[in-house]
């Protein structure tokens, strides 16, 4: 009998799982070494089992469930040392709770010793290996980017449990509130205006949570501050002075980072730049006074948000005039233009360079651009004329001309001879979309429901359709064709001359009508879904075209087909020519007085012709019908200059 007790107490010790407080060391070093054979209770299962690869976990507060016999006799369960509390206890079950342990957190789990002991002497009755998890809920560093970085730069610091930082201290700069951006992952700022060695310096970032301090950077892994450095290549000397035109060296550090230098109130010219040289002229611009040799600082800009630093002090220059500097070019950026510039009509085109102040205006293939007012030294501005008289892309000479009209060669540009509105934002007939109510093709841009006049409406009296006698050809060509959009049972774009109650829906913003009574616009203007089932090659052709943006000449060829329905109106799914959906592409042309008329129009009888890209709906449309007033469409818009 005493074998078979000491058989069935050697069983119990192979099974399962535990918790704690403490108890007398000595006595667990009994329990260990198996001093204490003779037990009443039994363990059979524990529930759940940890394992160590992970797969069945345990926590610190989880309760663990023991199925046995006689579980009433157990005077103790031990993890390691540590007591776990008892939480129930009867003759065939009990349970119990993983205790607090001295274990770090960690991914994987801990390994411990589970221990049940009976009241019968004290005695071991269960012995087996238990595995308990330590999460990690401490804000915890891993890494951060970039390595360097100036006033601007966005840091990302990369780490577990980050949501829980509350502030970031940036080479003694603390960032906190909305200067953060938080998540468990990952902690985002950028690096702040501050007092920071000149040249390149380590900067010590930190991050502050409720644990404490944590240190993001090192000496080992350190963060790169980099600022403006610079030595002047040749100092002036007593009574020494720049000429207007001359120009000053600097070598140093990180001088890439600058973005502008003054001299006074003066922009210099910008003649050289890298990370370890800068060169500058002392721009044309600057007019005589007196005394003739000014000093001024001359400083520099950098970083964002723009900060100053001090190239030279006290830098002296003899603003005797020297007559009109010749213009040099640099850069072009053409407005809308794309990575290729694209020079579209009535599109402004920058300029950067040097002497640019003196150029008194600009050609285009022989046409004189107009300049914008407010140009530098450094960059000046023009308007692409619309009285090139080519109709495709063409490359052309680009002259600027300066000094009672000498022309300088500022190289080729590539010129497209017809309008280009992008992106442009059209409300229906709500006073809330009031602002921006009207799109002018012909002045490439929005008109709003106040602006708007009785000069705009006609004296019709048949849609789409002139009345000769009560309209003269100077009376049709006065009104500007204009393109807008209703909702009511249908969302739909309106032609001017499409319907005599259309007009009177649109709404001034204090929600009064535009206009009153039943009238006419006078303009006649056809659409045409280009991508309607059943559509041409030729109409699909140029719905590609519009959208990958390689149009060329919107006059030397037209689609097969003309414009024909005076109001499309929204479809999701657009499956005839006088419907349309987001994403599609209409075909919108302007009839002649002439001609007079939409129906059946002949290319003879095409004013304008152009394109409308249907990019976007706000809200986006769940219906085909009964949309929102307050409903917009963002547009591609192309148009030609008159045809016949």
């Amino acid at each position: 009998m005493k074998k078979m007790r000491i058989l069935s107490a050697f069983m119990a010790a192979l099974m399962a799982t535990a918790m704690v407080a403490c108890v007398d060391d000595d006595y667990v070093d009994e329990v260990e070494a198996g001093k204490h054979p003779h037990h009443v209770a039994a363990v059979q299962t524990v529930t759940p089992t940890p394992d160590e690869s992970g797969s069945v976990r345990v926590f610190v507060g989880d309760e663990i469930a023991v199925t046995g016999q006689n579980l009433d006799h157990v005077a103790k369960v031990l993890i390691n040392k540590t007591e776990a509390e008892i939480v129930e206890k009867e003759i065939r079950k009990m349970t119990f709770k993983v205790p607090a342990m001295d274990f770090a957190q960690q991914d994987n789990p801990h390994y411990a010793m589970l221990y049940v002991i009976d009241d019968n002497a004290q005695d071991t009755i269960y012995r087996n290996n238990f595995y308990i998890t330590i999460p990690v809920t401490d804000a915890i560093i891993g890494s951060f980017t970039p390595a360097e970085g100036t006033i601007g730069t966005e840091v990302t610091i990369k780490g577990r449990n980050l949501e829980q930082i509350t502030s970031v201290s940036f080479g003694g700069v603390k960032l906190e509130g909305e200067a953060l951006t938080l998540t468990a992952e990952a902690v985002k700022f950028t690096i702040p205006a501050g007092s920071y060695e000149a040249g390149n310096s380590s900067v010590v970032i930190t991050a502050e949570w409720a644990g404490g301090t944590l240190a993001v950077t090192n000496e080992e892994n350190a963060f790169t501050m980099k600022t403006p450095k610079a030595t002047i290549d040749k100092a002036q000397g007593a009574g020494e002075s720049a000429k207007i035109g001359d120009e000053v060296s600097f070598s140093g550090e990180n001088l890439d980072l600058i973005t502008k230098t003054t001299w006074g109130t003066h922009e210099m010219v910008l003649v050289e730049q890298s990370a370890t040289k800068l060169v500058l002229k002392t721009p044309s611009s600057i007019e005589k006074a007196e005394p003739v040799v000014q000093s001024a600082n001359l400083v520099a800009e950098w970083g964002t948000p723009a900060q100053t630093y001090t190239l030279a002090e006290a830098y002296k220059v003899d603003t005797t005039p020297v007559g009109p500097a010749k213009p040099v070019f640099v850069s072009l950026t053409a407005e809308d233009g794309g990575a290729d510039n694209r020079l579209y009509l009535k599109k402004v085109v920058t300029v950067k360079g040097q002497n640019l102040i003196s150029i008194e205006g600009f050609e285009v293939d022989g046409v004189a651009a107009a300049l914008v007012e407010g140009g530098s030294d450094t960059e000046v501005q023009f308007i692409v004329p619309d009285g090139v008289t080519f109709t495709a892309a063409k490359e052309v000479a680009l002259t600027a001309l300066y000094n009672g009209g000498n022309p300088v060669d500022f190289g080729k540009v590539t010129v497209y001879p017809f309008y280009y509105w992008k992106d442009v934002v059209l409300g229906a007939n709500d006073k809330s979309n009031s602002e921006i109510a009207f799109f002018v093709p012909d002045l490439g841009g929005i008109v709003s429901a106040d602006e708007w006049s009785d000069a705009c409406v006609g004296k019709n009296t048949a849609k789409n359709e002139l009345n000769k006698s009560a309209i003269s050809e100077a009376d049709y060509y006065a009104v500007k064709p204009y393109i807008f959009v209703t909702s009511g049972t249908d969302f739909a774009f309106i032609a001017p001359a499409n319907s005599n109650s259309q007009l009177k829906n649109v709404k001034k913003a204090d929600g009064s009508a535009l206009v009153s009574g039943s009238m006419y616009g006078t303009p006649i203007m056809g659409y045409r879904n280009m991508e309607y089932t059943g559509a041409t090659e030729s109409e699909l052709g140029w719905a590609a075209k519009v959208k990958s943006g390689d149009i060329t000449s919107l006059t030397d060829e037209l689609p097969d087909k003309r414009a024909s329905s005076g109001g499309p109106k929204f479809n999701r799914n657009a499956t005839a020519n006088n419907t349309f959906g987001i994403g599609q592409v209409l075909l919108v042309q302007y009839v002649t007085y002439e001609y007079g008329k939409l129906s059946s129009l002949p290319a003879s009888g095409v004013r304008n012709t152009g394109f409308i890209y249907v990019k976007s709906m706000s809200p986006e449309a769940t219906a085909d019908q009964n949309l929102p007033k307050t409903t917009t469409l963002t547009l591609d818009v192309y148009w030609s200059k008159p045809m016949n």
